[in-house]
């Protein structure tokens, strides 16, 4: 007759409130592991099974409490880290790169500077952020398409460059595509 098997105990103890997000998930991780080999006992793998929702139910609360403080961050506050760590870093990346830099300070340089840092860094980042807080980041993303063609409309407001007709067609193309992105879905009546 075998020997009967002995349980060991289970990972991350009868306990699981305890449990950092990483101990939850490897202790998890040891009971798939245990399950998945098929050696333990009917009541053993019940024992772990019911441990392993356990455990899977605290990784869940500490992704809930991630995603909501995530959440809670106001668009402010994710552009003011990133313009912070970009003001940092991309100077000091551009001196170990061995660019020059700015080489004169032109009124026209300066007002190209004031204008990338308050317009294009600033008021449309925070724009976008603030978007992305009311709406589906998918949906949204799609009008990020309308970039270049305001490029092409001030290029030709401002410069005088010359509007094509391929201009037009891929305006018309772009449109489309928001317009096939943004549709609702009908569902099917039931037959």
């Amino acid at each position: 007759m075998p020997d009967p098997v002995v349980p060991t105990p289970l990972p991350g103890g009868p306990d699981v409130a305890g449990l950092s997000y990483e101990q939850a998930r490897d202790a998890l991780a040891q009971v798939v592991e245990r399950l998945e080999r098929g050696s333990a006992s009917l009541e053993e793998s019940l024992a772990l099974w019911e441990h392993g929702e356990a455990l899977a139910a605290r990784c869940q609360e500490w992704l809930d409490g991630a995603r909501a403080r995530l959440a809670a961050a106001t668009a402010t506050k994710v552009l003011f880290y990133q313009l912070g760590v970009s003001a940092v870093m991309l100077p000091a990346a551009s001196a170990l790169l061995g660019e020059p830099g700015v080489i004169a300070w032109t009124p026209r340089a300066v007002a190209s500077l004031a204008y990338q840092s308050v317009v294009v860094a600033f008021a449309s980042y925070l724009t976008w952020f603030w978007l992305l807080t009311r709406y589906l980041g998918g949906r949204l993303a799609v009008f990020s398409f309308l970039a270049p063609l305001f490029g092409v409309v001030f290029g030709t407001t401002i410069l005088g460059e010359p509007l094509t007709g391929r201009f037009a067609l891929a305006a018309l193309l772009v449109g489309a595509g928001i317009a096939l992105v943004n549709a609702r879905v009908r569902k099917p009546a039931p037959a």
